[in-house]
């Protein structure tokens, strides 16, 4: 990963701007003229265009090109995409079917953990672990808002990758745009300094295609039983994918939320639950 030119937001002494109508009022387009960065990393929230701003004809034929037609507004303000999916702030092409983010290893010193929903209201974060195996709205504006929540997530010792859902009866582009948003969020995180830990998740046996696409081998990781275990047909499935999971990465330990099977009990650190300690509080306080 080339974490320096993540950040570029111009291309240096050898490229040229200039204000156009082409794209609307206020459009920015950039004539790259040097095609050997282009060939390395897309530039981050940037319109690459060739020689003239009506064409695209010579630009490095496997970078992605991303226009708009000129009746339908500016596409790049400020050197910002609008609305472009977090663009703006990474966007490199990772060697992988998808461009998946890649997540690098981390090791574990085990620790207490908490859901994300009580993140802002924890009082001593630093020797904690923050998860997201909750509702999903519970946690996408992490994905419409990511820099909002940087410092926050850095007060805690570790962070899951956000559990994005891929069930099973959902379309196999969903699927893969969660996986996607999963790590794009973890590797955006982890250039910050935060400690990422993978959560691993996959659906179908036909999901294995891509769904440990960007995951690190021999780290770390977690999982989520919560909604897998409900009959012997979504148990074998979580067992099938457990068994993939363990062969490809190869982890070091496997924390697990929810009820842990007997097949995957050899190598479990739990978490429990979150509502259990306030029941138990509530027990202690109120004696019921």
């Amino acid at each position: 990963m080339w974490v320096s030119q993540l950040w570029t937001k111009t291309m240096g002494p050898s490229d040229s701007r200039e204000q156009t109508g082409a794209y609307g009022a206020g459009a920015e387009v950039l004539h790259l003229q040097d095609a050997k960065f282009a060939d390395k990393a897309i530039a981050c929230g940037l319109i690459i265009a060739a020689a003239t701003v009506s064409g695209f004809d010579s630009q490095p034929p496997h970078l992605r090109i991303l226009k708009r037609p000129a009746s339908r507004g500016a596409f790049c303000l400020g050197w910002k995409m609008l609305n472009f999916e977090n663009l703006d702030r990474m966007c490199v092409m990772w060697e992988n079917r998808y461009n998946i983010p890649e997540i690098e290893p981390q090791q574990y010193d085990r620790c207490e953990w908490i859901p994300f929903n009580f993140a802002k209201t924890e009082k001593h974060p630093e020797g904690k672990g923050l998860h997201f195996f909750l509702d999903d709205y519970q946690f996408c504006r992490l994905w419409n808002r990511p820099d909002d929540y940087i410092s926050l997530l850095k007060r805690f010792a570790y962070v899951l990758s956000p559990d994005f859902s891929m069930y099973t009866d959902t379309p196999m582009a969903l699927q893969i745009y969660n996986h996607y948003r999963k790590h794009w969020l973890a590797a955006y995180w982890q250039m910050y300094g935060i400690r990422v830990i993978p959560t691993i998740c996959w659906s179908t046996p036909d999901s294995y295609d891509w769904c440990f696409d960007g995951e690190p081998r021999g780290s770390v990781v977690a999982v989520s039983t919560v909604g897998c275990l409900k009959n012997k047909q979504a148990t074998a499935l979580f067992i099938q994918g457990y068994d993939e999971m363990l062969r490809r990465l190869d982890p070091s330990q496997v924390i697990f939320y929810g009820q842990v099977p007997e097949h995957c009990d050899w190598n479990a650190i739990r978490i429990q639950p979150y509502y259990k300690k306030i029941e138990k509080a509530r027990i202690e306080k109120h004696g019921r």
